[in-house]
């Protein structure tokens, strides 16, 4: 417990199972402890520490890899976003080849989204237990969205036509 405190880790993030046994005459006492890590790299961290200190008295099992809701929600918002943003550039990119300005969009219409975990290209090969980057590649979570937008064009005013 000392060592989560030690690297920031808060209590809202901990939770200890504490478990007394009587075995052949001997108490055996037994804590789990499951931490909730947003950083990976400080997840290896503590882990490694750990078992260099405490040895064959811990044991540190894989990581659990999952997604909070608010994740979520922010990667479908970023991914909605860029796809605006991607189609404003390629208007803009338009409006100078006819000699026009992009104006304010008229209307944006969202026509689909896809969602999935696993690798961006497909599902992996899997031939005997996952390592931690496959375990990551797995649930990493994907998000694209195809828009429709609708801006509007001004003429570009030249020298020879400004008012």
């Amino acid at each position: 417990m000392q060592t989560l405190a030690n690297h920031q880790i808060r209590d809202e993030h901990i939770e200890t199972s504490k478990v007394l046994q009587k075995i052949d005459g001997l108490f055996h006492y037994n804590v789990e402890i499951t931490v909730t890590f947003s950083d990976h790299n400080k997840c290896q961290s503590i882990c490694n520490f750990l078992v260099e200190k405490l040895d064959n008295s811990v044991k540190v099992t894989n990581p659990d890899f999952s997604h909070g809701p608010q994740r979520l929600e922010n990667t479908r918002r970023h991914a909605s976003l860029t796809a605006v943003k991607n189609a404003r550039q390629k208007a803009v990119e338009i409006g100078q080849f006819v000699n026009a300005k992009v104006g304010q969009p008229l209307s944006i219409r969202e026509e689909c989204c896809n969602e999935w975990y696993g690798p961006a290209d497909g599902p992996l090969e899997l031939d005997g237990p996952l390592t931690v980057q496959q375990r990551i590649e797995q649930c990493t979570f994907h998000a694209t969205v195809k828009v429709s937008v609708v801006f509007q064009l001004k003429p570009k005013r030249t020298k020879d036509n400004k008012s």
